[in-house]
């Protein structure tokens, strides 16, 4: 199911807002306006209208400079989350400097065309900007607003008042929520604006029009949005991610209350996650020999042999596929594999060290205790630790550890640390760990803080 688009916000209905309230739109002469001039006059207001279409993330520049902000906060990581809250106060100042850039650059144009229009009128009026986000989603509701507070107060004097404002669109191709925000700031207080009272009136009732003519399927533009979702980019082999914001609440649509995520990752199937051999005792080694004198892999004598499967335990795994060796019993071998007529062969071994891993595995998974969830004590245990972020399982995170938590022997080794792997996928490869060092139990923990829920 794809998803639900609403339209930008266009001049001509603001103008129908501005009509509505009372106002109008201020015919200009070109010789005399300079080519300086505001869009509208409501009562007291001369007002100009500004949209933030330009993505803040788009620019390779300020991508690297957000970049640099940012890798320090997480090292070590291969994905970095664009999170404002662990950045110190000065690289907080930095951050929303860079990304008010465009912000900064309409405020300053606003700023000349309601003076100069003031000048031209001849009046007391109030000069008012209206800033509309549509589309500049690497900025929140609030962080737009505050932005857009703190360029109108420390970069102009000729603003009285701004309003931030825009639609915000999250979905999850089910539910659906849509948000308008019209937000009054006050720049120079001592300057009366009552017409804004009626100006968000006629703007929260356009606002309840136009998502009517959403879902009737009446609106129909070239330009239209899609929700908000992840903002990324890499730098370096490095992807920053601004993970979409949460939905606020549970799915009124699935049953678990849980929406599911994207997943780009291209991994549809379980990845193979160990390369499997057969492990021999003497006993069973000397009678696979006795069945297969002729088979060159089991080697002259079991010293060989051992000496022979070291050697492909060294060349054969990596950490997303460690060499896992399962104990082969020769009758079960012989049960499973020899037909009459039929030779054995080292290949049927293997085969058998597969189908017994299979088995071991899938039951670990479908065994796999939550921390959170279970006061089982366990001595000795894989642990698995899945950060999931945003909307799209492609930025997921997990790493994996061995813990030994028996009195006087405590251990806790790292196995894999801060790979690029979804929670499914994690799974399967610390359950292959615990199958190569013979534990009955993988442990999880989701860290949800930037998960899209």
């Amino acid at each position: 199911m794809d998803y639900i688009r609403i339209n930008r916000i266009h001049e001509k209905d603001f103008d129908s807002i501005i009509e509505e309230a009372g106002g109008n739109r201020i015919k200009t002469n070109g010789s005399a306006s300079n080519g300086y001039s505001a869009d509208y006059r409501l009562n007291e207001a001369i007002i100009e209208l500004k949209f933030i279409r330009e993505e803040g993330l788009v620019k390779e520049s300020r991508r690297r400079k957000v970049a640099e902000i940012f890798r320090g906060t997480q090292a070590d990581r291969p994905v970095v989350v664009l999170d404002p809250k662990i950045l110190s106060e000065k690289n907080l100042r930095k951050y929303y400097n860079l990304l008010g850039q465009p912000i900064q650059t309409a405020v300053k144009k606003a700023a000349k065309q309601v003076h100069e229009t003031k000048l031209r009128i001849g009046t007391d009026s109030t000069r008012v900007l209206v800033i509309l986000n549509d589309g500049y989603t690497a900025l929140s509701m609030d962080e737009f607003r505050e932005v857009v507070g703190k360029v109108v107060r420390n970069d102009t004097s000729k603003i009285d008042y701004a309003i931030a404002g825009g639609v915000y669109y999250y979905s999850d191709r089910f539910d659906t929520y849509s948000f308008a925000r019209f937000d009054l700031i006050a720049v120079n207080v001592d300057k009366p604006f009552p017409s804004y009272n009626g100006l968000l009136d006629t703007w929260n009732r356009w606002f309840e029009k136009h998502m009517k003519s959403v879902i009737v399927g009446q609106e129909n533009a070239h330009d239209d949005r899609f929700p908000v979702i992840d903002l990324n980019f890499e730098i370096d082999g490095i992807v920053y991610v601004k993970p979409c914001p949460p939905m606020g609440k549970p799915s009124s649509f699935w049953p678990s209350g849980r929406r599911p995520r994207e997943n780009t990752t291209g991994i549809d199937a379980c990845p193979p996650v160990a390369t499997c051999f057969p492990k021999l005792s003497k006993t069973n080694w000397c009678m696979f020999k006795e069945a297969m004198p002729n088979e060159s892999k089991l080697q002259d004598d079991y010293a060989s042999w051992l000496r022979w499967a070291k050697e492909q335990e060294q060349k054969g795994g990596n950490k997303f596929q460690p060499f896992v060796g399962i104990d082969i019993e020769y009758e079960d071998c012989i049960s499973c594999y020899r037909q009459e007529g039929e030779k054995l062969s080292f290949s049927n071994l293997c085969c058998v060290a597969s189908e017994i891993f299979n088995i071991k595995i899938r039951s670990i998974i479908d065994g796999a205790i939550n921390k959170l969830e279970s006061s089982i004590v366990l001595p000795t245990y894989i642990f698995l630790l899945t950060e999931e972020i945003g909307k799209d399982k492609a930025f997921d995170i997990s790493s994996i550890y061995y813990f030994n938590e028996t009195p006087g022997f405590e251990r806790d080794d790292i196995i894999v640390a801060n790979e690029r792997l979804f929670f499914e996928y994690a799974l399967a490869l610390a359950s292959a760990y615990a199958v190569s060092m013979d534990l009955e139990a993988v442990v999880y923990e989701k860290n949800e803080r930037y998960a899209w829920m």
